[in-house]
């Protein structure tokens, strides 16, 4: 069975559609073109973080939510520094942390 069209199925439930697409899966470590883009940019959605972290949209959007994941508001958009996804992810001095 293959995924035709976009939903909003939790990650376990997409993964039993046989829809793997709709999982967020984790990119840590992350590839150095990756990391060289995430150091351009100052800021990213909150969707894209949530890819690079490895858990779901409304995961992302409740930590944003809660305070877990730091965000700038603007107006009605919520934007992600990368300055502190990267320090969060332990990319903070431009290496990897040892676990």
């Amino acid at each position: 069975m293959t995924c035709e069209r976009p939903h909003r199925l939790s990650s376990d439930r997409a993964s039993a559609a046989g829809c793997a697409e709709s999982r967020a899966e984790p990119t840590v470590p992350l590839p150095d073109a990756k990391l060289a883009d995430l150091r351009r940019r100052t800021t990213c959605s909150v969707e894209e973080a949530s890819v690079l972290l490895g858990v779901g949209r409304s995961t992302a959007y409740a930590a944003a939510r809660d305070g877990s994941l730091p965000v700038l508001r603007i107006s009605k958009r919520l934007l992600v520094p990368t300055a502190k996804l990267l320090a969060l992810l332990g990319y903070d001095d431009g290496h990897r942390r040892p676990d």
